[in-house]
């Protein structure tokens, strides 16, 4: 639960703003240059899709954690419950080595989920800054060959790096997202598990009531 407070609060905006913010900044820049729309138009697919190329092992390394997590639950709760046992059988030691081996490769697979979210963040800066050199580099070269006047070409300068502004954001916060949509499948999971146990009282509940009457 506490996953979905970043995935509400910071993804989802990050997301609606990654898809209404490039719209409106590609149609001003249409109105100045159509031909640097044609930069924007090229450069802004390629970033989505280096986004979701990588934001899927994201998405894989996010759900491979959550279900060691819960099985790690799970073991715990199995040796607060058997302690006695163990103690009984001199177990405990070799049980106590079981967990640090198992909180070790939680922490690997952790690790792993926060590097290819800084690798996320990384390629989109990389994409996002020779993206904008490219939309200065063919402005100024129409600039110095009097193609294009002065105050379109400074206003498409500013505008470019507001274009990519959002789409880095979401680079940003993808981690939280991924992290946000595994959890949410778990709870739907976990609630619908409980609801079909509730459905299946409800029909023994009638079957007998049918039986008695």
């Amino acid at each position: 639960m506490e996953t979905l407070d970043v995935y509400i609060t910071q993804y989802l905006p990050a997301r609606s703003l990654a898809v209404l913010l490039p719209g409106f900044v590609l149609l001003v820049v249409l109105i100045l240059d159509p031909w640097t729309t044609l930069v924007l138009l090229f450069a802004a697919p390629m970033l989505i899709l280096m986004l979701a190329l990588i934001g899927g092992r994201a998405k894989m390394l996010t759900e491979r954690r959550f279900l060691e997590l819960s099985w790690m639950s799970a073991f715990f709760l199995d040796m607060l419950q058997g302690l006695t046992t163990l103690k009984l059988f001199g177990r405990s030691k070799q049980q106590a080595a079981t967990i640090d081996a198992i909180s070790r490769q939680y922490g690997k697979t952790t690790m792993e989920v926060l590097a290819t979210a800084f690798q996320t963040s990384l390629v989109m800066e990389w994409a996002a800054t020779a993206a904008t050199a490219l939309v200065a580099l063919e402005v100024s070269y129409r600039l110095m060959g009097g193609a294009l006047r002065f105050a379109p070409a400074l206003a498409v300068l500013l505008l470019t790096p507001e274009f990519f502004l959002p789409l880095r954001t979401l680079a940003l916060r993808y981690h939280a997202g991924a992290a946000g949509k595994a959890a949410l499948e778990r709870i739907d999971a976990i609630l619908g598990e409980g609801q079909d146990d509730l459905t299946q009282r409800r029909r023994k509940t009638k079957r007998r009531g049918g039986g008695r009457a």
